[in-house]
């Protein structure tokens, strides 16, 4: 399957972006960034944008211990 990830991670990790430092064109402005091949950092943006979640990190450490250590859904 092809997906747009690591054009969406590229515009993600981009510090223009970041800082919110943009308008309108900054896809056309940045596109030859943008497109370039790159490492694949979904998993690490996908860690760093859970962990910066200090609600989600706080309501997870609620959860008891025991049923942390289950892990996810079970069917």
């Amino acid at each position: 399957m092809t997906t747009n990830t690591g054009y969406l991670d590229a515009i993600l990790a981009h510090p223009d972006f970041a800082s919110g430092d943009v308008s309108t064109g900054f896809l056309a402005e940045q596109a030859d960034v943008l497109t370039a091949p790159g490492e694949d950092v979904s998993t690490l943006l996908m860690a760093a944008a859970a962990l910066s979640d200090q609600r989600l990190v706080t309501d997870v450490m609620q959860i008891p211990e025991m049923h942390r250590k289950m892990g996810g859904w079970r069917n």
